[in-house]
């Protein structure tokens, strides 16, 4: 049995020849295996129809249209100073409710009763309307964090192949090589970025939730 190593930046990509049968262990979960390509890192499989994707979009168009004129917008700031009044003095707010409905006359004089009941009984709908929705976020979120990760494997694989290729002086392959070779650069670059900007967003958040704090005080 002859083999030996090549290297690359992410993991080590070995090459096995036996009887002319040739094993290529490729990079992030592939193995190329007499000619064919053979996945060992498939974390899921999800088939979408076209007529799954329309019903979807159909279901979200009746949603959006039904709450258009029903939920509004805020502003970051507006969402960190507004945010803190809703679940921490949730059994307060009860316990409020409950003492005006048994006892009237706790009722401030400046308090419009039905607009209470009216924000109050809204805020119940929408929170379980939310919990719903958010419920089936994180199972859609999950899915897509899986298929990201297969479809990166995939990606890595065929790009750590093709550089093996290219190695290999294979006819037609450099070129192909040098392309992906720049895309991966690239995106490389991408990522850098999005790190730094992100840790910028989250000084500035923290920055502004100070200066609300002082505002406040």
């Amino acid at each position: 049995m002859r083999g030996y190593i090549l290297y690359s930046k992410t993991k080590i990509i070995k090459k096995f020849e036996k009887n002319k049968n040739i094993v290529y262990y490729i990079s992030c979960g592939s193995i190329l295996l007499s000619g064919g390509l053979m996945s060992i890192d498939n974390l899921i499989t999800v088939v979408m129809t076209d007529e799954d994707v329309k019903k979807i979009d159909e279901a979200l168009g009746v949603i959006n249209e039904v709450i258009k004129d029903k939920v509004v917008s805020i502003t970051p700031k507006e969402r960190r100073k507004y945010a803190s009044i809703g679940d921490k003095n949730r059994v307060l707010l009860e316990k409020c409710k409950l003492y005006m409905d048994l006892n009237p006359r706790i009722i401030p004089p400046t308090l419009d009763m039905e607009e209470f009941k009216r924000d109050y009984k809204a805020r119940e709908q929408l929170d379980d309307i939310y919990k719903k929705i958010s419920f089936i976020l994180e199972k859609l979120l999950d899915t897509k964090i899986l298929l990201d990760h297969d479809n990166y494997t995939a990606m890595m694989s065929i790009y750590n192949y093709v550089k093996y290729l290219s190695s290999q002086n294979e006819p037609g392959i450099s070129t192909i090589f040098a392309d992906l070779k720049k895309a991966f650069q690239h995106q490389k670059s991408i990522e850098a970025d999005n790190e730094d900007s992100n840790k910028d967003k989250q000084d500035t958040n923290e920055h502004n939730k100070e200066l609300d704090e002082t505002n406040d005080k």
